[in-house]
């Protein structure tokens, strides 16, 4: 399942919805979900398959029938009181700014609702994209800088690649570089 902004400066992106609140969504549907997710993220919930709790907070949000839905996808996911264990609802700070964005709230906004800065909201609403170029230039430009460091001390040297093909690497028959026939033994070389 997607979800679908627009972005700051008027482009519109889609992402996929995280996994950790796909069982959520698929449970509640997205609005019922992002409603969930604003009132408990963060906290520990314990989750008991079919038994919904008429007093329950997650009842009294929800509704009894949306309640015992959302348990059972949990515990079929893998979550809930399993072994005595219980379920933190996730933070999803990317999934509601996102969401958020796009029910056409402002930054100040979401940032407002999120209880976080408009800092924090603009760069979870970055596409994912945009969030990797970054990465990837910097580490360009990080391996350029240690292939030049590494030049200038001369543990390795700069190759160009050959602007025409030499006599010895010529194509055979079948398109293939020929290898050469012979090699020059240790004894014939000249250093």
């Amino acid at each position: 399942m997607n979800i679908s902004w627009q972005n700051l400066d008027g482009s519109k992106h889609t992402a996929l919805v995280p996994a950790n609140i796909w069982p959520i969504v698929e449970a509640l549907g997205m609005d019922d979900a992002a409603e969930f997710l604003l009132h408990f993220r963060g906290r520990h919930l314990y989750i008991n398959k079919g038994k919904g709790q008429a007093r329950g907070s997650v009842t009294k949000l929800l509704g009894s029938e949306k309640a015992t839905r959302l348990a059972k996808t949990l515990t079929e996911a893998g979550y809930g009181q399993q072994n005595g264990k219980k379920y933190r609802v996730p933070t999803a700070y990317n999934f509601l700014c996102r969401y958020l964005r796009s029910n056409g709230f402002n930054l100040t906004q979401i940032a407002a609702r999120l209880g976080t800065t408009d800092v924090t909201v603009r760069n979870y609403l970055r596409s994912d994209q945009e969030l990797q170029r970054p990465r990837d230039k910097q580490h360009k430009k990080n391996l350029s800088t240690w292939i030049d460091e590494a030049v200038a001390l001369g543990l390795v040297v700069r190759v160009e690649p050959p602007t025409t093909m030499s006599l010895m690497s010529y194509p055979d028959h079948t398109g293939h570089l020929a290898r050469p026939t012979h090699s020059i033994s240790s004894h014939q070389r000249k250093d």
